[in-house]
């Protein structure tokens, strides 16, 4: 897991709604999926700096290298485009279904060519199971594909050595356990219990 300069995790703490934390009454990530923890990045696009920083510091993590930005919808689109824009590439949105009229396609955009390198950006990787598709769809049409996020929970060798990507992160859930803690917003006792929780996702590994 890449170390951070744990810059991305004090913005994510400090920014309300970011971080949810609820240990008595676990949020419902997913419908019928719930976890003490929930990381809604959704809340960083009003602010200004925050968004800046995120997208300089996933622009320069992602670098000159891929032909393709895709974001995948929706945590990952804003954040796409903006990457795009500063890297100047061409920018592609990949939707969680296929587009049920019209060009009834899958992704928002130029099909990227054969042998090109798209770099994938969603806002959270926790279990791989969203991109596992995303990968697939890309390896269908004869692409490259490395895998980005602005947090993740962990896993991401595990997903990348499944799935045959490289996975990169600008923060994650180690550095933002530590950093919580310094800032008093974590005890102990809530990092030991989050990361019981957390450990669970490497079941859902298997799936992909």
């Amino acid at each position: 897991m890449a170390k951070t300069n744990k810059i991305v995790e004090t913005a994510l703490l400090s920014t309300p709604g970011v971080v949810i934390y609820s240990k008595d009454c676990p949020i419902e990530v997913k419908p019928g999926i719930f976890s003490p923890i929930y990381i809604n990045l959704k809340n960083t696009l009003p602010i200004y700096e925050v968004r800046h920083l995120l997208v300089r510091k996933m622009s320069e993590l992602i670098g000159d290298e891929p032909d393709y930005i895709c974001g995948i919808e929706s945590g990952g689109t804003y954040y796409a485009s903006a990457i795009a824009d500063t890297l100047i590439r061409p920018v592609i949105l990949y939707r969680k279904e296929n587009k049920k009229y019209n060009d009834k396609r899958r992704i928002v955009g130029m099909t990227p060519t054969k042998g090109s390198l798209v770099a994938v950006v969603d806002d959270v990787f926790a279990t791989g199971l969203t991109v596992s598709g995303v990968v697939k769809f890309f390896k269908d049409l004869g692409c490259r594909v490395n895998l980005y996020s602005i947090f993740s929970y962990g896993f991401d060798k595990e997903i990348g050595d499944k799935l045959g990507v490289k996975v990169f992160s600008i923060s994650n859930f180690k550095s933002l356990c530590k950093v919580a803690e310094k800032l008093k917003i974590f005890t102990p006792e809530d990092i030991n219990y989050l990361t019981e929780h957390v450990n669970t996702y490497k079941d859902y590994l298997k799936s992909i």
